[in-house]
C-alpha cells in the first residue's frame, strides 16, 4: 500500500486515538493584507469522531458537531457563498453522506436514508449551477465514480469495478473529472470528459489522478503512479505523462497561471515527507524535512503563493492543519489532535 493510501484523509479510514476535546486553538497571521483566506479540512475530536471545519483568515468554524467522523474536503467562493465539499457519518442510516455546505448550511447530495456510503471531494460553482464529484458505493458494495450536477447524480463508472472522482473543472460547457479506476483488474488514473474516459496511464502499474486544472485548450492533471521500485508524482498535460521526481512522491494538486505550473504534493527525502510544490517541474520544498508533512491544495493571488496541508508537531504525535504564504507557514491547530487541512481558496477583497 502506497503511503498516500496510509495517511489518505479520506472519512473510512479509521481514526486513532486522541484526546476526547476539539481543539480549536489557533494561531493568527497578523499581517495585514486585502485578501479573504478560506481554508477547510477535518480535526478530530475522539478516537472514533472528527470535525468539518473551515477556517477564515486563520479563525476556525465548525461544519459539524463532532458527534461523528466528519471531513471538508474542497472549498469554492462564487459570490458571497462559500461552499465546502464533503460528507458526515449519519447514524440514522450507518453510513456516509455526500454533503454540500454553502455558507455552513449542509445539503445532502446522497440520501441519509440509504445503505450505502458516499463522499464528495471536490465542489465548482459557476452561472449554470453547483457541481461536485466524489464515489458513492452501490447495492453490490462497489464504489462508483460520480458527479452531481445541480444535485443530480451522474455515475461516470457501470458499478462492476471500483471507480473513485477526486476533482473535476467546468468550462466552456465541458465537465471534467479526474480519479482513478479499475480496469481489467488494473487500477488506472483516469479522465472522463462530459462522461467519455481516457487512461491516463496504460501500465499494469497502480495509478491515480488526483486534481485538474483547464487553461484554455489545455488540460493538466496530477497524480502518481507505481513503478517497479516506488511511487512517483505525475503531471499529465494533454495525456502526456511528465514524472515530477525520481523520489517516491505524489502530487495532490495543480494550478496554471500565466503558463506556469503549480503542482502541490510531497516528496520522501532522507526517511521524511517533504511539502513539496513543484514550478514548473522545479521542486521547491516548503519545509524543512525534520518531520513529515504534505500539501494537499494550493491558491496564488497576485505574487502569492498559498498552500494547505499538515505537517507534525515537534514530538510527533500528531498532525498540525497547516496554511503557507510563500513558504512561510501558518499553523491552524496547536497540535493536541491530528488536524489537516486539505482545500484553499483565496480570494481578494
Amino acid at each position: 500500500m502506497s503511503y498516500s493510501q496510509k495517511i489518505s484523509v479520506c472519512l473510512f479510514t479509521v481514526l486513532i486515538q486522541v484526546s476526547c476535546s476539539t481543539d480549536n486553538s489557533i494561531t493568527t497571521n497578523t499581517t495585514e493584507n486585502t485578501e479573504e483566506v478560506y481554508a477547510v479540512g477535518r480535526q478530530e475530536n475522539t478516537s472514533e469522531t472528527s470535525f468539518a471545519k473551515i477556517w477564515t483568515n486563520d479563525i476556525a468554524t465548525d461544519l459539524t458537531s463532532g458527534g461523528s467522523i466528519a471531513d471538508a474536503q474542497d472549498v469554492f467562493v462564487y459570490g458571497d457563498a462559500v461552499y465546502v465539499a464533503g460528507s458526515e457519518y449519519e447514524y440514522e442510516g450507518n453510513h456516509y453522506v455526500a454533503k454540500i455546505w454553502k455558507n455552513g448550511i449542509a445539503t445532502n447530495l446522497s440520501s441519509v436514508l440509504a445503505t450505502t456510503d458516499a463522499t464528495a471531494y471536490a465542489v465548482k460553482v459557476n452561472a449554470d449551477g453547483v457541481f461536485a464529484c466524489g464515489y458513492e458505493k452501490n447495492n453490490t458494495g462497489i464504489w462508483v465514480a460520480k458527479y452531481w450536477d445541480k444535485g443530480v447524480s451522474v455515475p461516470l463508472t457501470n458499478g462492476i469495478e471500483n471507480a473513485y472522482a477526486k476533482d473535476m473543472a467546468v468550462s466552456n460547457n465541458m465537465i471534467y473529472v479526474v480519479g482513478r479506476a479499475a480496469i481489467d483488474g488494473h487500477t488506472k488514473a483516469c479522465l472522463w470528459k462530459n462522461n467519455v474516459l481516457t487512461e491516463l496511464a496504460n501500465s499494469d502499474y497502480y495509478s491515480t489522478a488526483e486534481a485538474i486544472f483547464v487553461d484554455g485548450n489545455d488540460i493538466y492533471v496530477a497524480g502518481f503512479k507505481e513503478s517497479d521500485t516506488n511511487d512517483i508524482a505525475m503531471l499529465w498535460k494533454n495525456g502526456v505523462p511528465i514524472p515530477l521526481s525520481a523520489n517516491d512522491s505524489y502530487a495532490e494538486c495543480i494550478k496554471v497561471v500565466d503558463g506556469k505550473v503549480y503542482v502541490g504534493g510531497w516528496e520522501h527525502i532522507a526517511g521524511m515527507d517533504v511539502a513539496t510544490i513543484w514550478i514548473d517541474g522545479t521542486p521547491n520544498y516548503i519545509t524543512d524535512g525534520s518531520k513529515d508533512a504534505a500539501v494537499y491544495d494550493i491558491d496564488i493571488v497576485g505574487e502569492s503563493l498559498y498552500a494547505a496541508g499538515w505537517e507534525e508537531n515537534e514530538d510527533g504525535t500528531f498532525s498540525v492543519a497547516k496554511v503557507w504564504k510563500n513558504n512561510e507557514e501558518i499553523s491552524l491547530t496547536s497540535g493536541t489532535t491530528n488536524a489537516y487541512a486539505t482545500g484553499i481558496i483565496v480570494v481578494n477583497n
